[in-house]
């Protein structure tokens, strides 16, 4: 048997892949459902794979989205992590804030404390405009994405990988949800 050991050069060069989980589950079932169905499949898993994962520590707070938080999940979960809400572009903050600072006039590598504040300046700027332009986007979509979301149940991970891989295909057939990587 051959082992091969790269040569590192440093701890930059190890690539890890934390993440946190979502899932927008599009059903009728309540949150008391979701959360025992939730715990059955723990249970199951932890018994097949020899685990020992708890609720408490895999999957953080489930609830449902109503008209009263329907701009914070949006907010939250969905500007920045998807592209599209059925036929509609959801806004890129990297993308809308690359532009902003071209027009404005950022200086790309800035070395100097002139250009550091200057930079400062302008991102200051960006960030006012990306919050006006999201507040503006969500009103102006508010009726379409109450649609699409109000009523569906958000199961969130406890925090980064703390929902075991083996389960994310039996939350997303049962329970017809939608998973968000959340980086």
């Amino acid at each position: 048997m051959v082992f091969i050991i790269p040569n590192l050069h440093s701890t930059v060069s190890i690539i890890t892949n934390s993440s946190s989980e979502l899932f927008v589950c599009d059903t009728d079932k309540s949150v008391e459902f979701v959360e025992s169905f939730l715990q059955k499949c723990l249970d199951l898993y932890n018994e097949a794979r020899g685990t020992e994962y708890t609720y408490g520590e895999t999957f953080g707070t489930v609830h449902t989205v109503t008209e009263d938080n329907i701009e914070e999940f949006v907010e939250e979960y969905i500007i920045g992590w998807i592209s599209y809400v059925d036929d509609i572009e959801v806004p890129d903050y990297f993308d809308f804030t690359n532009q902003k600072r071209d027009m404005l006039g950022w200086i790309p590598n800035a070395r100097t404390e002139e250009h550091r504040q200057a930079n400062s300046i302008v991102d200051e700027h960006v960030e006012e405009a990306w919050e006006e332009y999201q507040t503006s986007w969500i009103a102006n979509n508010l009726e379409a994405l109450q649609s699409k979301y109000v009523g569906n149940i958000i199961v969130r991970s406890k925090g980064e990988n703390s929902i075991p891989y083996g389960l994310f295909d039996m939350i997303s057939q049962s329970l017809n949800a939608r998973r968000i990587h959340l980086g």
